[in-house]
C-alpha cells in the first residue's frame, strides 16, 4: 500500500495530472487536483491525456476566472459547462502556459452531445486536452465521458451505462446512454485508441 501511494505521488509531481487509465482508475479522482484547480470536485481521467471531467467548486453555476487560469497552467485548452444556467456566453482565459477556451456544450443523447464530442474528438486528432464539468461530477459530466467511451473506445452502451452507474453520485437514474449509438464519421484510429483509451481488462 505505501508503495503504491508513492508511486502514485511520483507520477503526480511529474505529469500534474496522473494519468493511469485502467478501467478501474477511470471511477478515481484524480490526486490533488481539488488543490491545483482551486476547488473543482470529482475531478477524473476518461480519455488519457485528451478528457477529463468533474464539478465545479461549488453551486449551481460556471466556474471562474481562477479555476480557468489554474486549468490553463496544466495543460489544459478546453473546457466546457454542461448546462445553460447562468452561462453567460464563451469565454477565453489567458495563462503562462497559453490559453483556455471556456464553451458551452449539450449532453442530452447524441444530438445534443454531438457539439462536445466534435471537439473532443479534434482534440484526439490535432492535440490538446479538456475538462468538460456539471455542478457536483456526477450526472452530465458522467453522461458525456460515457458517451465518449463508446464513441472513442469501444464500450458497449452496457459498459458505459455501468461506468455511469458507478459515478452518478445518487439514486438518479437515466436511460440515454444505453441507447447511445455511435456517430459516423467521428472514429479515431487503433494508434489514438491505444493512446488515450482507458485499458481492457
Amino acid at each position: 500500500m505505501k508503495i503504491h501511494l508513492v508511486l502514485l505521488v511520483t507520477l503526480f509531481t511529474q505529469v500534474g495530472f496522473a494519468q493511469s487509465m485502467s478501467r478501474q482508475e477511470i471511477n478515481k479522482i484524480v490526486p490533488g487536483s481539488k488543490e491545483k484547480t482551486h476547488g473543482l470536485r470529482e475531478f477524473k481521467p476518461v480519455l488519457k491525456g485528451v478528457l477529463y471531467r468533474g464539478g465545479g467548486p461549488g453551486g449551481k453555476k460556471p466556474i471562474g476566472s481562477e479555476n480557468l487560469t489554474a486549468l490553463c497552467e496544466q495543460g489544459f485548452t478546453d473546457a466546457g459547462y454542461l448546462y445553460p444556467d447562468n452561462w453567460k456566453g464563451n469565454t477565453t482565459e489567458s495563462c503562462a502556459k497559453g490559453k483556455i477556451d471556456y464553451r458551452r456544450y449539450g449532453y442530452f443523447g447524441a444530438s445534443e452531445a454531438h457539439g462536445f464530442l466534435s471537439r473532443v474528438h479534434e482534440l484526439i486528432k490535432n492535440g490538446g486536452k479538456m475538462f468538460v464539468h456539471c455542478w457536483n461530477g456526477w450526472h452530465a459530466s458522467g453522461e458525456v465521458a460515457a458517451y465518449a467511451l463508446i464513441q472513442f473506445c469501444d464500450f458497449t452502451p452496457q459498459e458505459a451505462d455501468a461506468y455511469w452507474q458507478q459515478n452518478r453520485g445518487d439514486k438518479a437514474i437515466i436511460s440515454r446512454v444505453k441507447k447511445f449509438q455511435r456517430i459516423s464519421g467521428m472514429d479515431i484510429s487503433d494508434e489514438d485508441k491505444a493512446r488515450v483509451c482507458p485499458a481492457r481488462n
